[in-house]
């Protein structure tokens, strides 16, 4: 006959065990709804500096364009607005201009397509942490008949 003390003390150890699983499934669980949220809000603020980059270059791009209006009338103004020399430089400064807003909007659209990435990272982080928080679940469930026999033994429990 087993001794009720011996048994006893093999249950709290393989339940001990389960629950060191349960706590260690639910901590991963947590730790990924935590990275889905930080992904969720990293594609937002992609999404506005996305738009924003698109205000700011369509700005930039009326502020060329007054800047390129205000030099040709200047220069109709002298009498040299037929020059090739002012046209070579306006058409420069035209370039110029233009490659400022382009330059805005690589920057943005870069910034953006880092938080996207950052993101989807964060994902599939959060899916990896979900199974190893599942697989230490089931590691509790496959070590608890270990914990209750060391623990039925370490009371004198013999098979």
């Amino acid at each position: 006959m087993a001794d009720p003390v011996s048994l006893t003390i093999g249950a709290i150890s393989a339940a001990a065990t389960i629950t060191q699983g349960v706590a260690g499934m639910q901590e991963a669980n947590f730790q990924a709804e935590q990275a889905n949220s930080n992904a969720d809000i990293l594609r937002q603020n992609a999404y506005r500096t996305r738009l924003e980059t698109a205000i700011n270059e369509d700005r930039e791009r009326q502020q060329n364009r007054r800047i390129l209006a205000q030099n040709t009338a200047a220069s109709i103004e002298q009498g040299m607005g037929n020059s090739t020399t002012t046209i070579g430089v306006l058409g420069q400064q035209a370039t110029d201009l233009e490659q400022n807003a382009l330059d805005l909007r690589y920057k943005g659209l870069s910034s953006a397509e880092g938080m996207d990435i950052k993101a989807n990272y964060l994902n599939q982080s959060a899916n990896i942490t979900k199974k190893q928080g599942k697989n230490q679940f089931y590691m509790s469930l496959l070590q608890a008949p270990i914990s209750f026999a060391k623990g039925y033994t370490s009371m004198g429990g013999t098979w």
